[in-house]
């Protein structure tokens, strides 16, 4: 088996049976929809998208990510260059480390983070937007226009990713803006 298949075997196992909240869809459909987002528009996109929310969601750190994708029969190098973005990816002002924090200012401070990230960090990101914009229409209607407006003004502060993908993610949520909120 090839180091792809190797690891989305592998985050398939880690996420089994972990659904995404109130829709309760397979939160690996997530990480598969991130994954072939970015898989032509990053390199090793597909890696990362498919990591993306590890570091977040698992005690994993960056260097247990990246011995584990060498054991998966990566390339060091391109490990290295994997867990990075995925690294840079996984949230910083969390509530857990920032409690002392309002939402409203760990939103702030984490977007700003975001905007000064890699261009392929924020192209992945581009796709989790997306996302996450459309599942939040689908079950969370009441949070969708600030989420939106939230993540639009957030989407045109990331702009060292792929510009068409950028204005993919702008289109996307301005026309889920207009057909769900207005």
């Amino acid at each position: 088996m090839t180091p792809r298949q190797n690891l989305y075997d592998w985050i398939g196992e880690v996420y089994k049976g972990g659904e995404i909240k109130i829709s309760g869809n397979p939160y690996f459909e997530h990480l598969i929809f991130v994954a072939e987002f970015a898989k032509d528009a990053v390199g090793f996109g597909y890696e990362i998208g498919l990591c993306h929310d590890l570091l977040e969601d698992t005690n994993m750190d960056q260097d247990t990510l990246q011995r584990r994708l060498i054991e998966l029969g990566f390339k060091a190098a391109d490990c290295s260059y994997i867990a990075s973005v995925v690294h840079e990816l996984s949230a910083v002002y969390s509530k857990t480390a920032f409690s002392q924090l309002s939402k409203k200012e760990r939103h702030k401070l984490e977007d700003q983070r975001l905007a000064v990230c890699s261009a392929a960090a924020q192209t992945v990101k581009y796709g989790d937007l997306i996302y996450n914009a459309h599942w939040t229409a689908d079950y969370e209607l009441k949070k969708l226009k600030s989420y939106l407006r939230r993540k639009l003004q957030l989407l045109r502060k990331l702009n060292k990713g792929d510009g068409q993908l950028q204005e993919r993610a702008i289109r996307e949520l301005e026309k889920l803006y207009v057909s769900k909120t207005l």
